[in-house]
């Protein structure tokens, strides 16, 4: 007879019951899986329940409390505050969720019901940190952010980007209804307002090339100086290519080339979004003055109309000068290296100096054939070498009609695509013919007889076509030159490569040099023989190594040719959209359209001073106390922090939706009768005002004696949670960073700056630390993320944990009960809840709520169970004012 004692039967699925049946010999259940399968169906769940309590016996921990000598428990649920940071991210998200989501939901299964669940366990994972969870990080970028500081500067970054959208969209909004307005009435006060946007375009261009110039200057000075680049650096005298970017700019210059292919940045780059958003208003100035120069055109003022296409194609140049500068750098490099590379007499290998010969004989005669296909194909790389250089180092605009200068450029790409390709795969078979083995030469051979097979089958089936079509007495002979220029330039290129490789090539030098090697270490032959052979593999071996060097400076050039090709391609892309950008705007009912873009217009304005102020408010919280470019003005609060409303100086003051700051009582008072800023005039609401501290100074919560008391009710009992504050109590502690977490818990300095949760957690996990040494704590939390951020605040205090990635677990579980320097054990509350004992720890930290109590229960008897002989403390977070 078999029994077993199992603290937790089931881990993951009810299938591990089976194990224990299989165990007990329950037959026929253990054995049987349809049986199986209809036990454990839920029409049958009371014959499963009958059946298992005919075996087993489950006994609680509630049930046998009485007959344990288990010590005290404690639950103590400590209310921290958000800081201003995690509440202005927390307060985005939750008004992202109202927008999203309708909160009077019909049913559970209802597509808002899922998204309302998605939303709360985003704003759970928020209030733990702002990057808890994959939706919050993809929300700030998808960058890892530890720090609320560096969350905050990504908010600011991400709010300006998201203003400068809403002000772009805004403006073309207005052109395009200007544009409309004009088409219909053909007025000539329309004109006014085409000069006020090219007005507002060019400002706004010159004050972000102010910008970029800046950030060009910080970039520069950051990277050791402007002396660094020399346009003189990319010719050694060796005749080398230098692809360094540093040289010419060109790490500058990559930079800015991706960005003008519209690829972005990450949200800290200033630099980058400087330099996109001068040439994006550049294209909107451009765009305006030649629409302002159609409408002189149907106005037929023909003087105006000339004056406006001059100044729309001088803007257009200065959106273009920068693509035409880095192409123009680049043009240098190819022509410098072109003439410091020649591939001439010097480079073309001789014969072999000897023939004949016992076994040199087949060799030789091998390398003879080897190093004609070399010297042909040497032939070949010079002139697809100089055809290459010669359309690269063409102007990047022709002379001509503007249409044809588009297809040119259009044509020309096609061209360089193909000879980059082909005079790369040229190079590669140079290598291989080199320094390759018999098998990647017959790779090349095969792949070159399946092409021409497959040619041969094409050109049949082409040639029955034509019989078919073929009219008697009107079939002409097409000269071959004729035919050649019909040709297009890749199948051209593809078989003059495929001529040089034949079914005779079998061999490389490399082959033919280890092969000539054997000869000359064969004792059997002749000494002469020998000689001949020593002789010939020096001579190998010397042109091998000239061979691989020019190999290497090809290569090099290859590099650069394929930049150069690309900074060509982004100056014909950026040409392609500012054409684009002014085609003819189409309406069927212009009427109709000008009201739609009107009703636009109003609420991209209302977007855009909402914008405004969350970034003037971000800013405050940054420390800066200047505003944006899009705000003007000063900060409400600088002159010495002077509340407008009763003309004194202030520490503490609430900050309203549009950013002024204010003294709290003043404002307090001011939003009883009024509901405007008393500053900027715009709506604000009593509910959303956020308590600040200015100079610097700290808020401390008061600590009367209904806070002493109910700490010590909750010290006592375990039992009080927070929940249990009253209302009143709440409100008079309304700013407390740490309301009711012990003032020695809360005056212990660490390395802060993790959030609110984090920084309470381990400032608490700190403060045992110092007062007991030997303190042992676990930690719980369903997020690894935030397990993670956890981890590296602990170890930024010197504090030592344990983690289960992936290691042994009886190496972390003697780790963690044996080494007095790990104090915490670092645990998902999920995966690892169960089948620990960690009797050694006295301290658990929940980092958030868990909605499943078994997961609860399971972490907490982790450590309170038989064998304890401490009293357990359970320590839970949670935020207040939610």
């Amino acid at each position: 007879m078999s029994w077993a004692i199992s603290g937790t039967p089931i881990r993951r699925h009810i299938e591990d019951l089976q194990s224990l049946l299989k165990f007990l010999n329950q037959e026929p259940i253990a054995s049987n899986k349809r049986l199986w399968r209809l036990l454990t169906a839920f029409s049958f769940r009371s014959t499963f329940v009958s059946s298992y309590q005919r075996i087993m016996h489950r006994y609680a921990k509630k049930d046998v409390v009485q007959e344990l000598a288990l010590p005290s428990q404690i639950r103590l649920c400590y209310g921290i505050q958000f800081t201003e940071i995690e509440r202005a991210n927390y307060d985005e998200k939750w008004e992202q969720c109202l927008s999203e989501c309708n909160i009077n939901i019909a049913n559970d299964d209802s597509e808002e019901a899922e998204s309302l669940q998605s939303w709360l366990m985003r704003l759970r994972q928020t209030c733990c940190h702002p990057q808890i969870g994959s939706r919050n990080k993809e929300s700030l970028g998808k960058t890892n952010l530890r720090t609320i500081t560096e969350v905050l500067d990504v908010m600011v970054q991400q709010n300006n980007a998201q203003l400068d959208i809403k002000e772009k969209a805004h403006f073309a909004t207005k052109l395009k209804r200007v544009v409309l307005s004009a088409r219909i009435h053909k007025d000539i006060t329309e004109v006014q307002v085409f000069k006020h946007l090219a007005v507002e375009a060019q400002r706004q261009a010159e004050v972000w090339n102010t910008k970029l110039q800046e950030q060009r200057s910080k970039r520069r000075a950051a990277q050791g100086g402007s002396n660094r680049y020399q346009a003189d650096a990319d010719t050694p005298a060796n005749g080398e290519y230098i692809i360094d970017l540093e040289s010419l700019d060109l790490a500058e210059d990559r930079v800015e080339l991706n960005s003008l292919r519209k690829i972005r940045a990450s949200a800290d780059d200033a630099f980058t979004t400087a330099m996109l958003r001068h040439k994006d208003w550049q294209e909107h100035h451009h765009r305006t003055l030649f629409f302002t120069a159609c409408f002189y055109h149907d106005l037929e003022m023909e003087v105006e109309e000339v004056e406006l296409y001059k100044q729309a194609e001088q803007v257009r140049k200065q959106a273009l000068a920068l693509s035409e500068q880095k192409f123009d750098k680049l043009l240098e490099v190819v022509k410098s290296g072109m003439h410091k590379v020649k591939l001439g007499e010097n480079y073309v290998i001789p014969d072999p100096i000897f023939t004949g010969g016992i076994a040199m004989n087949r060799h030789l005669d091998e390398l003879k054939f080897v190093t004609d296909l070399l010297n042909r194909q040497l032939t070949v790389l010079s002139r697809w070498r100089q055809d290459l250089v010669d359309r690269l180092t063409q102007p990047l605009m022709q002379d001509g009609e503007e249409g044809e200068q588009y297809q040119y450029s259009i044509d020309l790409q096609h061209t360089l695509e193909s000879y980059l390709h082909f005079y790369g795969r040229m190079v590669i078979l140079r290598r291989d013919l080199l320094s390759g083995t018999e098998e990647t030469v017959a790779k090349h051979v095969a792949h070159v007889q399946s092409q021409n097979e497959h040619a041969a089958m094409v050109m049949q089936r082409e040639n029955r076509i034509r019989m078919f079509t073929r009219k008697p007495g009107k079939e002409k002979q097409q000269h071959p030159k004729e035919k050649e220029k019909e040709e297009e330039v890749d199948k051209r290129l593809e078989r003059e490569m495929n001529e040089l490789i034949t079914p005779d090539l079998v061999s490389t030098m490399r082959s033919i040099r280890t092969n000539i090697k054997s000869v000359s270490n064969d004792p059997s032959l002749p000494q002469a023989e020998k000689q001949m052979a020593e002789i010939e593999d020096h001579r190998l071996k010397d042109e091998q190594n000239q061979q691989i060097k020019l190999l290497s400076e090809l290569e090099k050039g290859i590099t650069v040719f394929r930049t150069l090709t690309a900074a060509r391609t982004v100056y014909y892309r950026q040409l392609q959209g500012i054409s684009d950008s002014v085609q003819e705007i189409e309406s069927f009912d212009p009427e109709k359209d000008m009201d739609a873009c009107l009703e636009e217009e109003t609420k991209l304005q209302a977007e855009i001073v909402r914008l405004v102020s969350r970034q003037r408010y971000l800013e405050h919280l940054a420390g800066n106390t200047t505003t944006t470019s899009h705000g003007g003005g000063a900060h409400s609060g600088d002159a010495g922090n002077v509340c407008l409303i009763c003309r004194s100086q202030y520490n503490l003051g609430s900050m309203t939706e549009c950013g002024h700051v204010f003294c709290e009582p003043c404002l307090y008072e001011w939003t009883k009768n009024h509901s405007k800023c008393p500053s900027c005039n715009s709506e604000i609401s009593r509910k959303r005002l956020t308590r600040v501290t200015m100079s610097g100074v700290a808020t401390e919560p008061k600590t009367d004696q209904a806070e002493s008391s109910s700490s010590s009710s909750s010290s006592s009992s375990g039992s009080k949670t927070l929940s249990e504050v009253s209302g009143k109590e709440a409100e008079h502690h309304h700013g407390s960073i740490m309301r009711l977490v012990p003032e020695a818990i809360r005056r212990m300095i660490i390395q802060d700056g993790y959030g609110s949760k984090i920084d309470s957690i381990v400032r608490h996990i700190a403060f045992l630390v110092k007062e007991d040494p030997e303190t042992k704590c676990l930690v719980f939390s369903q997020w690894t993320s935030l397990l993670k951020l956890v981890g590296d605040s602990l170890t930024m205090n010197h504090i030592g944990l344990v983690k289960l990635d992936g290691g042994s677990l009886k190496t972390a579980v003697r780790a963690f009960k044996e080494n007095p320097d790990k104090h915490v054990f670092m645990l998902h509350a999920k995966s690892q809840s169960a089948g620990l004992t960690l009797l050694s720890a006295t301290h658990i930290f929940i980092c958030e709520p868990l909605v499943n109590p078994v997961l609860q229960a399971q972490a907490v008897s982790r450590v309170h169970r038989i064998g304890q002989t401490k009293e357990v403390n359970q320590n839970w977070r949670a935020v207040k004012g939610l």
